[in-house]
């Protein structure tokens, strides 16, 4: 009988042995190009889970995922000339929210700062951020050269996962069966097509912060922050926020409180989200100038950490402060437009 060429690394890990990170990348590699049967596949990523994805391991994975991903045009000339950012979540926190991330990204792009928005339909939760940009009228099935030329025209794109990240696809039906989080879940916001200079990146547990710190700095992220607050892969407005800054190759503790920036605290219930129907009326309220005010402060509070992170303000309550004068104008709502028409462009 033939033994499996993953056999060895199962056993290695069986065993509770870490993967070297060249390891780590020849089996995603594997796995990415469609040589795992789902069995192999579903062993392999519940072993590591149960182990404990590594840093090493998780670099690997990203290595051996861009390698037989769709590039994105011109992505080094993008970023020699521009500041160009992401904001993302991992999700699987649970908490069903509004998509606070979505939001944030269409008000950086008003305060002048590019962003290359990645992402995909829910999982987790009843809307992702391809729900909704989709259900807003965003072409979020849009070639890589309309995103460039959208990010360029409008100062935001959006990268449909699933149309970059084509070796994924593999392991899609082993994910959904499966149920349970796996490496995959962190992977998600480390696979930007472009590779932007500056990322913040929220993760559903507090423990995972320092090492997808460690991670994104394997990667020569110039300035990222990665973040749980209370519960939430967001920076919080019902409790405190920690995590880890890396910035040019250091990493150190991080921490914010609403309080600590003036702001409010509100109650997880006032940012609750629900099905796409309702994520987009609240949305459409909020870049028309009309938001909730829990809403308004999530989205202030993690873009204005944002343009504190880029360096387009000195401080994170300067940044809050910009926001907030823009969340009280429909200026929010005139760059969706802006990036509708962009999005449908040939």
């Amino acid at each position: 009988m033939q033994i499996s060429t993953i056999t060895p690394i199962l056993d290695k890990i069986c065993l509770g042995n870490d993967l070297t990170e060249n390891e780590s990348f020849v089996q995603f590699c594997t796995l990415a190009e469609g040589n795992l049967n789902p069995i192999e596949m579903a062993a392999f990523l519940t072993a590591l889970k149960a182990k404990g994805e590594t840093i090493d391991e998780i670099t690997g994975a990203v290595h051996a995922l861009r390698k037989v991903a769709v590039p994105f045009p011109q992505s080094q000339k993008l970023k020699n000339n521009h500041i160009i950012v992401d904001c993302a979540g991992t999700g699987g926190d649970g908490l069903q929210t509004l998509n606070i991330s979505t939001a944030v990204a269409i008000m950086l792009s008003c305060a002048g700062v590019k962003v290359a928005k990645h992402g995909n339909r829910a999982v987790s939760s009843k809307c992702g951020t391809a729900d909704l940009l989709a259900h807003c009228g965003v072409n979020i099935e849009c070639s890589p050269m309309t995103a460039k030329k959208s990010l360029e025209q409008t100062g935001i794109c959006f990268l449909f996962a699933p149309h970059y990240h084509v070796g994924a696809q593999f392991v899609k039906e082993v994910r959904s069966t499966l149920k349970v989080r796996t490496i995959f879940n962190l992977l998600g916001p480390l696979l930007n097509p472009l590779q932007p200079d500056y990322q913040l990146i929220g993760v559903y547990d507090p423990k995972l912060c320092h090492p997808l710190a460690q991670v994104l700095k394997n990667l020569h992220i110039k300035k990222a922050l990665v973040i749980h607050g209370s519960g939430l892969d967001e920076i919080a407005i019902h409790g405190s926020t920690v995590g880890a800054l890396l910035n040019n190759g250091e990493i150190t503790d991080f921490s914010i409180s609403p309080e600590e920036v003036g702001l409010e605290r509100y109650p997880i219930e006032a940012i609750r989200g629900n099905d796409v129907d309702h994520n987009r009326t609240a949305f459409l309220a909020l870049l028309r100038g009309n938001g909730e005010t829990a809403f308004r402060a999530s989205v202030s509070i993690n873009a204005g950490t944002l343009l504190w992170l880029v360096n387009s303000v000195s401080s994170i309550q300067e940044g809050i402060k910009l926001i907030q004068s823009l969340l009280n104008t429909n200026a929010g709502y005139l760059k969706l437009h802006q990036f509708i028409e962009a999005s449908h462009a040939r």
